[in-house]
């Protein structure tokens, strides 16, 4: 399942933090969702700089265990938000 945060109300992303994700155009790539700073951060496994392609492009892969949880931590369970 996907979540585009374009789609979420105000406040809703946050959940997401941590969570892998997509960006719409970009085929294969995958990322982790780090907030709506500036319109929507990504971190790029292996890379030193974010990406920050707007919250419109960014999909969320609940199909896909979260990286970290919202503050940061290691995930306790092996489970996406719900």
């Amino acid at each position: 399942m996907t979540v585009p945060i374009s789609t979420l109300n105000p406040g809703e992303e946050k959940q997401y933090i941590g969570c892998w994700c997509e960006i719409a155009g970009v085929d294969g790539f995958l990322g982790i969702y780090e907030g709506d700073y500036l319109g929507g951060r990504v971190k790029v496994p292996n890379e030193h700089t974010p990406l920050y392609p707007g919250t419109d492009r960014i999909v969320i892969r609940t199909d896909i265990p979260r990286a970290w949880t919202p503050t940061g931590q290691p995930p306790t369970k092996e489970n996406p938000p719900t």
